[in-house]
């Protein structure tokens, strides 16, 4: 189990490139979104960079700033 409670081999719809990886293959895991009712919605390492708003997610997340604030920054 990782920090989110979910299984390490549990797979994870990416928002970015709408792939499933493990969970250990994610930079984001969402507590609340999934995708067909069963599999959570997270990012990969690739995506977070190459798509705006999930990157100011993870600067918003990592560093304590507004999310609001490093969208519009």
């Amino acid at each position: 189990m990782n920090a989110r409670g979910l299984r390490d081999d549990q797979p994870i719809f990416c928002l970015g490139c709408k792939r499933l990886f493990i969970a250990e293959d994610t930079i984001l895991q969402f507590r609340t979104g999934f995708i067909q009712g069963h599999t959570p919605v997270g990012c990969c390492h690739g995506c977070v960079s190459e798509h705006k708003s999930l990157n100011a997610l993870w600067i918003s997340l990592t560093t304590e700033q507004p999310y609001d604030c490093v969208m519009h920054g």
